[in-house]
């Protein structure tokens, strides 16, 4: 498959790092708010930790780790388990944020060093008191990959990895953009069933040198399949798309079946305890009512603005997150560099679901007037690409083998496709260059999407 651009290393620094704890109840997600402590080498231990560690700690402070010997290693598999694996939540060129809650609270340890140099291993202590963790690791050096291991236990010679679905989960890796290079970019939407077919296109999708995925709504369908909202997500995210949430973030906009009662624990839909705010950003976070419902981040000097548009259909906070999107879209420093994501398109050719969008489309013109020159949406289980005004619109649901067929098609539709695939994004500073490749590896579409004036 074509690869539009090549990536270039740079050496390794010193990492700031700083874990923020999560609550273990849904309404206490987010930043704690405690002092700060500083965590001295271990007497004894000649591995070099990271020269200034704060931990923010929901409880009680952390403690140190035991001696350890460099350099230092997994022994195993421990008897504790993930509830939800570590992943990187986001990524930019000199931060990552990652993220894990484990299936009881554990002694242990972070380990983090660059891919090729794992002798330059930097290590601290996790919370043995908390099982949700927010891990911030700051200072990065761009264009570099990093490996992150955690290590559970309290003898340092004896650590053990965590397991998931009673096997090795393993490090995640990732490398942070470089700055210079274009952003590559995955697309895919709709592939919350776990099938087959969503495997094949994860898998094609971790060859294409990728930077990080956009994911377009429901994640997970058909939690009451399942034993529990774990299990599902097991079966239906982490699993299928295991090849890249262990190497680069996925970011996921809000889909109506995320939200609908099956997917509800206590009273809160199981996709708000999956994706946590993060904070690590230049963007400020969007917390209504303490979700990550709507948020933005920046890369390279393009925004990427997630929606939710289930408050169209009866979801809390139309009214907020429409000041906050018309802030984003005001502001001047990503004029002509934003990309909006949201799952129902207001704009479908599709068969199903073709008059959803309807209300969405209140939006469109905020997109023209912003001059926004991409927006990405899932919902029809299918590949189209729009023009409306100066905006293209990118349809991509099509991430699992359960497909609609074309209706009635809209007059501003450029091409429809009832195919799986995914999209590869490429963007430049003055456009966006666009593949839609199907589970087959053939391109169905590619096009140029220049930047609005």
């Amino acid at each position: 498959m074509q690869h539009f651009g090549s990536r270039r290393t740079c050496p390794f620094t010193h990492l700031i790092v700083v874990i923020t704890l999560l609550c273990s109840t849904i309404a206490c997600i987010g930043l704690a708010a405690q002092p700060t402590r500083q965590v001295e080498p271990p007497i004894g231990s000649d591995v070099p930790l990271i020269p200034s560690v704060a931990v923010a700690a929901t409880s009680v402070p952390t403690a140190s780790p035991s001696p350890i010997q460099t350099p230092l290693t997994i022994q195993g598999l421990s008897e504790i388990a993930y509830q939800l694996p570590l992943t990187t939540q986001y990524l930019n060129q000199t931060e990552a944020v990652l993220f894990f809650k484990l299936a009881q609270p554990s002694a242990g340890i972070v380990i983090v060093n660059p891919t090729d140099s794992p002798a330059q291993q930097q290590v601290f202590p996790l919370n043995e008191s908390e099982m949700r963790q927010q891990i911030t690791l700051s200072n990065l050096n761009p264009g570099t990959s990093y490996q992150v291991n955690i290590g559970l236990g309290s003898d340092m010679a004896q650590l053990a990895e965590p397991t998931y679905t009673d096997r090795a989960w393993g490090p995640v890796e990732f490398r942070t953009p470089s700055g210079a290079d274009p952003l590559r970019i995955g697309v895919i939407g709709d592939s919350g069933f776990g099938d087959d077919t969503t495997y094949q296109l994860a898998s094609a999708m971790a060859s294409q040198n990728l930077d990080f995925v956009i994911h377009t709504g429901d994640t997970v369908y058909q939690i009451y399949n399942n034993k529990s909202a774990v299990e599902a997500f097991a079966q239906k995210w982490y699993l299928p798309l295991e090849p890249l949430l262990k190497r680069m973030p996925i970011y996921p906009a809000v889909g109506n079946h995320d939200v609908e009662d099956s997917a509800k624990v206590d009273g809160t839909p199981f996709y708000y305890l999956a994706f946590p705010p993060f904070t690590a950003n230049s963007i400020p976070p969007s917390d209504f009512q303490g979700h990550r419902q709507w948020y933005a981040f920046e890369i390279n000097g393009w925004q990427f603005v997630m929606l939710d548009t289930q408050t169209f259909f009866g979801e809390p906070g139309q009214a907020e997150q429409d000041t906050w999107l018309k802030e984003r879209l005001a502001d001047p420093a990503y004029q002509q560099h934003t990309v909006v994501v949201f799952h129902v398109p207001p704009f479908s050719s599709g068969k199903v679901h073709q008059g959803d969008g309807y209300p969405v489309r209140e939006w469109a013109s905020l997109f023209e007037d912003a001059k926004v020159p991409l927006v990405l949406n899932g919902h029809s289980h299918d590949y189209e690409r729009l023009k409306v005004g100066s905006v293209t619109y990118v349809i991509s649901g099509g991430g699992s083998a359960s497909l609609y067929g074309q209706g009635e098609t809209d007059p501003s539709s450029q091409i429809f496709a009832t195919r799986s695939h995914f999209v590869v994004l490429e963007v430049q500073e003055d456009r966006i260059d666009l593949q839609a490749i199907d589970v087959k590896g053939e391109i169905l579409d590619t096009a140029t999407i220049t930047l609005p004036r």
